[in-house]
């Protein structure tokens, strides 16, 4: 997380979930970008970074760059086509991301039914 102060407001774009909702498994919760708006002035930071989801290109911005999904492990599994990213964050909190693009495949997996 980055702590630091922000000058300019940014226009939120509406897609996805609102406020807070339960997942699909029924054992965590999800949040909208209207979540994340609200609370960094609360907690006084500008970005949350988080992990342990698989994005497709090792990281993914969510609520208007306020938020990152970094995922550092390619071809994960053995399942996905995924990228692994890693974030860096230079001494004027400016990030920049490298990304590790697999070398193989994933192992398509077909079910037939009888």
């Amino acid at each position: 997380m980055l702590n630091r102060h922000v000058e300019q407001k940014q226009k939120l774009v509406k897609i996805g979930t609102y406020g807070w909702e339960s997942n699909t498994r029924g054992v965590s919760y999800v949040f909208g970008q209207d979540v994340v708006h609200e609370m960094l002035p609360v907690l006084d930071i500008d970005l949350v970074a988080r992990a342990h989801q698989v994005v497709q290109d090792g990281y993914e911005f969510f609520a208007n760059k306020k938020l990152v999904t970094i995922f550092s492990a390619p071809h994960y599994c053995g399942q996905f086509d995924n990228a692994a990213a890693m974030m860096n964050v230079d001494e004027g909190l400016v990030c920049s991301f490298q990304i590790m693009r697999p070398t193989i495949k994933a192992n398509k997996v077909v079910v037939r039914s009888s």
